[in-house]
């Protein structure tokens, strides 16, 4: 039972880990992504800084502004959603791969500018506290989920154009379920994700304060 359950795990994921080339370039463009949020945080204007800190403090602190955890997980929910499923419909459009890699490449700098952001507000200790607290949790599963689902677009795609002499309408109907099943499978770890950062990460902020 065990053999057969890990099994099918592997075929779930084998979109996605099938290419350690694609795979290796999703977690590249990931970090690269992380590098240019910081950088681009430590260039920004003073009043532009205040602007943003002001939306990230509205999940930061309890006060009567903070949303309620469920608000949070609806707009959680629909914002990573909407980028899995926006990285899912570029792998089926054949050519759209480049473009998951772009959008995987924002998360990683929306990511990057908002720890930098965070950590300019506070002092050091408070800023790293609040960063672990509020960040890392949801994103130790949301971050592999996008890097796994944009390695499978690009694996989707190249190996459609590889077989494109069967015809590429034949060649995408025979892929695309396996490339399917594995965004479903990472649709429920990002909703998994999106429910720690509403209802525990709050948690875990107040106890680092």
């Amino acid at each position: 039972m065990g053999k057969l359950l890990k099994t099918k795990r592997s075929g779930i994921l084998e979109p996605a880990v099938g290419s350690p080339v694609l795979l290796t370039t999703a977690c590249f463009l990931f970090l690269t992504g992380i590098f240019c949020g910081v950088f681009t945080a430590l260039l920004l204007p003073q009043s532009e800084k205040g602007s943003l800190l002001h939306y990230l403090n509205l999940g930061l602190l309890p006060d009567a502004n903070a949303p309620a955890p469920g608000e949070t997980f609806l707009h959680s929910l629909l914002n990573n959603l909407g980028l899995l499923l926006l990285i899912a419909l570029l792998g089926l459009t054949i050519f759209g791969f480049p473009v998951a890699f772009a959008a995987l490449a924002y998360k990683g700098m929306a990511l990057g500018l908002s720890s930098v952001l965070i950590l300019e507000s506070m002092s050091l200790l408070k800023g790293s506290a609040a960063v672990f607290a509020s960040l890392i949790p949801q994103n130790l599963l949301c971050i592999p989920a996008f890097v796994l689902a944009a390695a499978a677009a690009a694996s989707l795609d190249m190996d459609i154009l590889r077989h494109r002499k069967v015809g590429i309408k034949k060649a995408l109907a025979q892929r695309a379920g396996d490339f399917l099943l594995l965004i479903l499978f990472l649709g429920i770890v990002i909703a998994a994700g999106c429910c720690i950062e509403s209802f525990i990460s709050p948690f875990l902020l107040q106890l680092s304060k």
